[in-house]
């Protein structure tokens, strides 16, 4: 990223030089559009341009708050820089916020990243209702309502959508650009995200905003872009919010007690009658997911285009649709078999004795598997049939719905649930002592969480670099304990379990640490793949999996 900041001017000379002298402790290059001010706030500019890291864009004629931005942000451009700050000059913006705003769009660099306030006792009312009356015609212009607040001036432009926009529409000159720009940008997908920040009237302050004169240009905006949208209302439709968000950022879809339904046909009809209601559950969600779709669609393109590299047949069954609704029948044994309404034969009589050894064994270990096939089944058996003891790490909190259907029906099954996010030293020692009793620990390496974006690695997985998370392999470098993959199948009807020795235990050496963890995450991202082409249609990452974004 190539950042400078873009502050447009009329007439607010002195709290300019408040505001320049906290922007320029952040380094970065300032541009000040000159909106034909007075000359006290010229000279406040002069001043400005002489103390600091200054460039001056001087318009001959008061042309609006939209016109002095764009202007801005074109001279910003044609110096080659990448992205733009916008900042207000007149003291509201609370610039201990700029590092976040950065963050944000050093973290999305396509999207345009909004300021959403946080308003204190000094708000006028009538501006407070203003805002609320835009973000409804917002939400309804852009058929969303996860649009950040669009009257706030202080947001980060990703430059190259910004100015193609600006060169092929035209956009309102005043008040109205803030507005429209941020949901004409929505229309050419560039995503909006919001970061909260402080907003202040100061006492005294001047604004440029003309109640009556803004106001009607606002509303002519609204009705405009209204009209736009019935234009645009296929696209929007089809569009789900839910591209531009990460995976753990998502809404679980369905409701308890349709699970809870699908489940009670299964135990009174059994699992034919289960298939006939789970159809239309699956076309409807083939339907309203269209980010899931197509990540869907993606990958399985990808697994297409591998097998046929190796000369390996293609399922005959291999579309979105079985995709999905082999999606349904493993959430239906994980929750039978935890109910005991799962046949024990389910797993391979063959694999038993595999288990059965990790059962005798009195040192623990960890298990990394993944979202291909179905550990919960496992973990079930282990469980119920064998009193194989797992604690599965997990992200609970991204499927409550699910986890209290689970819960329902054997109140167990959460006993041995941790959620990932809490991982420190102490659950760490706590993980230790588990594992000296000869239970063991799971945890899938194949989501990058929110939280920790950073602390991921890529590694070749179906043709392309695809990102893994360094927290599962730290993890079992931490506990010092063997370390196994662990892969559970369905395959013929019944489900097969893979266990392949990782590590004993793994080791991290502190010279050298990044290449070993690059090591163990390729390691992995390779054998992860090679079960995934003997299951393709197991594989439940409903999301850009190679970007990490969308889906479910």
């Amino acid at each position: 990223m190539k950042v400078a900041i873009v502050v447009p001017v009329y007439n607010h000379g002195e709290p300019l030089r408040t505001t320049a002298a906290r922007l320029a402790e952040f380094g970065l290059p300032i541009f000040i559009v000159d909106d034909g001010s007075d000359e006290p706030t010229k000279r406040a500019i002069a001043e400005v341009a002489a103390k600091y890291r200054t460039n001056v864009v001087t318009l001959a004629e008061n042309g609006g708050k939209g016109h002095a931005v764009m202007t801005g942000l074109r001279a910003v451009a044609q110096q080659g820089f990448t992205h733009a700050v916008q900042v207000d000059a007149d003291g509201q913006h609370d610039l201990d916020d700029l590092p976040k705003l950065l963050a944000a769009a050093k973290s999305n660099p396509t999207a345009l990243v909004c300021g959403e306030p946080r308003f204190d006792e000094s708000v006028p009312k009538s501006r407070l209702y203003g805002r609320k009356l835009t973000a409804f015609w917002v939400a309804i212009e852009t058929l969303s309502l996860r649009m950040p607040d669009t009257m706030c001036g202080y947001r980060v432009y990703p430059l190259a959508a910004t100015i193609a926009l600006l060169d092929s529409a035209r956009l309102g000159r005043r008040m109205d650009f803030d507005v429209e720009v941020v949901v004409r940008l929505y229309w050419r997908n560039v995503a909006a995200i919001a970061v909260p920040t402080a907003v202040i009237y100061p006492v005294g302050g001047r604004s440029n905003f003309r109640m009556l004169a803004d106001n009607a240009l606002i509303t002519k905006l609204h009705a405009k872009l209204t009209l736009g949208m019935l234009l645009r209302s296929p696209l929007l439709v089809t569009r789900r919010v839910g591209a531009a968000l990460h995976w753990s950022e998502l809404r679980e879809r369905g409701g308890g007690t349709g699970m809870r339904l699908l489940f009670a046909v299964y135990r009174l009809f059994g699992r034919a009658a289960f298939t006939v209601l789970l159809y239309p559950v699956v076309a409807y969600f083939c339907i309203a997911a269209g980010s899931a779709r197509r990540a869907s669609r993606e990958y399985l393109r990808a697994v297409r285009a591998r097998l046929v590299e190796l000369g390996q047949p293609v399922p005959r069954r291999f579309g979105v649709f079985h995709h999905v609704l082999e999606f349904g029948n493993a959430i239906l044994d994980k929750v039978a078999m935890w109910a005991d309404a799962l046949p024990k034969r389910a797993i391979a009589e063959e694999d038993v004795p595999i288990l059965e050894s990790f059962r005798g064994d009195s040192r623990g270990a960890l298990f990394i598997g993944s979202h291909l096939g179905n550990l919960e089944v496992l973990r079930a058996f282990g469980d119920k049939v064998q009193g194989m003891k797992v604690n599965a790490l997990v992200f609970t909190r991204h499927s409550p719905k699910f986890n209290r259907v689970l819960a329902s029906v054997s109140p167990e099954t959460l006993d041995r649930m941790i959620q990932v996010d809490s991982l420190g030293p102490e659950a760490v020692i706590a993980l230790r002592d588990k594992l000296a009793v000869g239970e063991h620990v799971a945890i899938v390496a194949d989501r990058v969480s929110v939280r920790h974006k950073d602390r991921s690695l890529r590694a070749p997985f179906l043709g392309r670099p695809a990102p893994f998370p360094e927290g599962p392999f730290v993890l079992a470098s931490l506990l010092e304990c063997p370390v196994y993959l662990l892969f559970c199948l369905k395959v013929d009807g019944r489900y097969r379990v893979f266990i392949e020795p990782f590590a004993d235990p793994l080791v991290l050496p502190r010279e050298g640490r990044q290449r070993a963890l690059e090591d163990a995450i390729a390691r992995y991202a390779a054998r992860l793949e090679a079960h995934c082409l003997l299951a393709p249609t197991q594989w439940f990452n409903f999301f850009d999996f190679w970007g990490q974004t969308g889906g479910h």
